[in-house]
C-alpha cells in the first residue's frame, strides 16, 4: 500500500513511474482530479472525485496497473491510496444534506413532561400536538379509545385501543384520541 500527497499544478501532469495496483483511492482533495493507469498493454484514462476509491484492474486481464498519473484544471494537494487491496473508509467527512427530523441521542432527552387530559364522549381531543422536541410520548387510557393523525378521527375509523391501555407515541406528529365514553388519558413525554 502507498500512501502519499501530491501537489498538482493546474493542467500540469505529474506521472508516478514504478507505482503499481489495483486500486485508486483519493482521500482528500479540492475538486475532480483527471488520472491515467498504464498496464503492460494499453491505458485507462478518467476522472475521479476525492473521496472516492476504485478498482482500477485491467477489465479483460485483471492485470494490476504499472504506473498513475494526475493532472488537474486547479492548483490542489490531493492525498492519494494506491493498493493492491481494496481499501474502505469508516471516518464521516463530508456534507449532510437533511431534509426532515434529525434526532441523536444517546441517554434520553432532557425534560419529562406529565399532565392528565379529560376526554368527553364522541368529541376528538387533542392528547399530544406536534412537538419536534419530543423524543417518545407514553400515554395511558382508561377507557377504550380510538386514536388517529387529525380530529377527524372517529370511534370507527381511528386505530382500536381497549381500556387500560398503554400507547408510546415515537414521533413527532400530533396524535388524537376519541372515545365513546368518557374517560382520561394520563401522558409522559420524554423530550429533548
Amino acid at each position: 500500500m502507498n500512501l502519499f500527497y501530491v501537489d498538482l499544478v493546474a493542467n500540469v501532469v505529474s506521472n508516478f513511474s514504478g507505482m503499481p495496483g489495483r486500486y485508486l483511492r483519493i482521500l482528500s482533495g479540492d475538486t475532480d482530479v483527471n488520472f491515467e493507469v498504464r498496464y503492460s498493454n494499453g491505458s485507462i484514462r478518467s476522472t475521479i472525485i476525492p473521496g472516492i476509491g476504485i478498482d482500477l484492474s485491467h477489465p479483460e486481464t485483471g492485470e494490476p496497473f504499472k504506473d498513475i498519473s494526475f493532472t488537474s484544471s486547479v492548483n490542489q494537494q490531493i492525498r492519494v491510496l494506491i493498493s493492491y487491496f481494496p481499501s474502505t473508509d469508516s471516518r464521516l467527512a463530508g456534507d449532510v444534506d437533511v431534509n426532515g427530523v434529525l434526532s441523536v441521542v444517546n441517554a434520553g432527552g432532557l425534560v419529562v413532561e406529565n399532565s392528565k387530559l379529560a376526554l368527553v364522549a364522541g368529541v376528538p381531543k387533542l392528547v399530544m400536538s406536534a412537538d419536534v422536541a419530543r423524543l417518545k410520548g407514553s400515554l395511558y387510557f382508561d377507557v377504550p379509545v380510538s386514536i388517529g393523525k387529525t380530529n377527524a378521527v372517529t370511534v370507527a375509523d381511528g386505530y382500536p385501543l381497549t381500556a387500560n391501555s398503554d400507547w408510546v407515541h415515537e414521533n413527532v406528529a400530533e396524535l388524537w384520541a376519541v372515545s365513546a365514553v368518557s374517560g382520561n388519558v394520563w401522558i409522559i413525554e420524554d423530550k429533548k
